[in-house]
């Protein structure tokens, strides 16, 4: 977590946004390269653009899990430390993201995300869900029909988080 961490932090300047359609072509050719839901790597590939939540914040969190939780996993009782990042699915769209990021030990990091269904400037104001219907704009209006077609079109990886695996940061 350090190492990304340090990433994280080491550039505070607020950068440009991206063309939307840029970021759209950049995930179209992922996906016509079968690279969209393959890349597991902690990082971004250098250059690419995002399509979603362009800009964004970021902070560290911790996650108290009551003593008398029977579940496994993140879920398992105990305090976990994890990264969020915060942001709008675009500039001019006042819904609130959020993605959520643990480390864990011998696994894959476990991840998440969830959106508001409406927008608001108080980024708490509305319910975050993990039953995301976002890409409502062109050109994210093809991604989301290229995305339906997936496997992963539903997929938050709660059941992941879920796994018996041990949270690095426990």
């Amino acid at each position: 977590m350090s190492q990304i961490w340090w990433k994280v932090i080491a550039d505070q300047r607020i950068s440009p946004v991206p063309s939307v359609w840029k970021a759209a072509l950049d995930s179209l050719s992922m996906m016509a390269l079968s690279d969209f839901f393959d890349h597991h790597l902690e990082e971004k590939p250098q250059g690419q653009a995002k399509v979603i939540h362009m800009q964004g914040v970021a902070c560290k969190f911790n996650m108290n899990v009551f003593s008398t939780s029977n579940y496994t996993g993140l879920f398992a009782p105990g305090t976990t430390t994890g990264l969020m990042r915060m942001g709008p699915p675009a500039p001019d769209n006042a819904r609130s993201g959020l993605s959520l990021k643990w480390f864990r030990s011998y696994a894959e990091s476990a991840n998440t995300v969830m959106a508001a269904e409406e927008g608001s400037p108080n980024f708490f104001e509305h319910d975050l869900t993990n039953h995301i219907n976002l890409f409502d704009v062109a050109p994210l209006a093809l991604m989301r029909e290229i995305i339906r077609t997936t496997q992963c079109s539903g997929a938050t990886a709660l059941s992941d988080l879920a796994m018996s695996t041990t949270p690095a940061a426990r």
